[in-house]
């Protein structure tokens, strides 16, 4: 579940106790969902909101956004060790992305929806060298308080 035009109930993010202010830059709404749902929280998407995304405007800024958020999934992994990686994997990418770029052409039929998949490896790739930065900073190795 991603976290973008998230709505939260107020009533369950005081239950759970809040946003964790040990955690630097990305992830902070990542590690919010997995403590909502270990407390048994239902949580859900509505498929038929809509929400505007501006992405990236260079390759160079999409690359250090996906890295950031990679170096902040770090600390959520190692804070929350039920947390497996397996579905991070590139070629997983790559096909969530094919997934993507049938539905972008059959809505736009564009054929430039045909290269979201390598927009999402590439995304990926930039992710795995911000959480292996992370994990050589150490970031997410220290005491969780």
């Amino acid at each position: 579940m991603g976290n973008d035009a998230t709505i939260y109930r107020t009533e369950v993010i005081k239950k759970v106790g809040g946003f964790d202010p040990n955690i630097r830059g990305a992830a902070e709404d990542r590690d919010l969902v997995i403590r909502i749902r270990a407390k048994g929280w239902l949580t859900s998407v509505n498929e038929k909101a809509r929400f505007f995304h501006e992405g990236k405007r260079s390759v160079r800024d999409f690359w250090v956004e996906q890295s950031w958020f990679g170096y902040g999934d770090h600390y959520v992994y190692h804070k929350n060790k039920n947390e497996y990686l397996w579905h991070k994997l590139p070629i997983g990418f790559f096909r969530y992305g094919l997934g993507m770029g049938i539905k972008a052409y059959r809505l736009t039929h564009r054929k430039l929806s045909f290269l979201i998949p390598f927009q999402s490896v590439f995304g990926n790739l930039s992710w795995w060298c911000g959480f292996m930065k992370a994990h050589m900073d150490g970031y997410g190795h220290e005491k969780m308080v």
